[in-house]
């Protein structure tokens, strides 16, 4: 085969020259077969994902129909009892500005809480008239009213006084002429609306 480069004589059937080294490439006949065109890469497909399955949304609590009330707590009473108990065998009566009287007596051994002025004043009034009605019965009686009530009628001084933000011993001042006439004075005056240390605030 003859080399077209170089002219070259070279043995049939040889793919190269001898001479040059050129690639001779030709058929029987002396044409050059071509070489074949490279197949195209494809790339393989990606496999496709398959779909995620949906979640059914979560199934909510059922909301209660109807909630529960929220009682509320009673109000905090004009006289505080700071924890005393009361005596419960005095009953209470259908009059309630002589239950203010009926309360001070049940409260007779609270030394450490808050008296309103309401409280304070009914009290005062009914055994100043119960001590009126007895002595024109019987002194005997009146004496013995004095007795019964004396306890309840300090202890209820000392609750006012601490309504004021006042100490009870303030009631010593009772015991100088003229000077006691200041006890009067903070027993008119009206309640602190906030807490102290002898309990929550009074109504009045």
């Amino acid at each position: 085969m003859k080399c077209e480069a170089c002219g070259t004589e070279n043995i049939y059937g040889s793919k190269t020259c001898k001479s040059c080294g050129v690639s001779l490439g030709r058929t029987e006949t002396g044409a050059a077969s071509p070489a074949p065109a490279p197949a195209a890469y494809q790339p393989a497909p990606a496999p496709v994902a398959a779909p995620a399955p949906v979640a059914a949304p979560a199934q909510s609590a059922p909301v209660a129909q109807s909630l529960p009330s929220v009682q509320q707590e009673p109000a905090q009473a004009a006289d505080s009892a700071s924890g005393t108990q009361e005596l419960g065998f005095i009953p209470y009566t259908g009059n309630e500005q002589f239950n203010h009287f009926i309360r001070g007596l049940r409260l007779a051994l609270d030394f450490k809480g808050r008296t309103g002025r309401a409280g304070f004043w009914y009290f005062t009034l009914f055994q100043v008239l119960i001590l009126i009605v007895l002595q024109m019965v019987s002194s005997t009686l009146a004496d013995l009213a004095v007795l019964v009530t004396l306890v309840p009628a300090l202890s209820i001084w000392f609750r006012r006084l601490h309504d004021t933000g006042r100490s009870g011993l303030w009631l010593l001042a009772g015991l100088i002429p003229v000077v006691n006439l200041v006890l009067i004075y903070f027993a008119v005056q009206a309640g602190k609306p906030e807490a102290n240390a002898w309990g929550p605030g009074s109504a009045a």
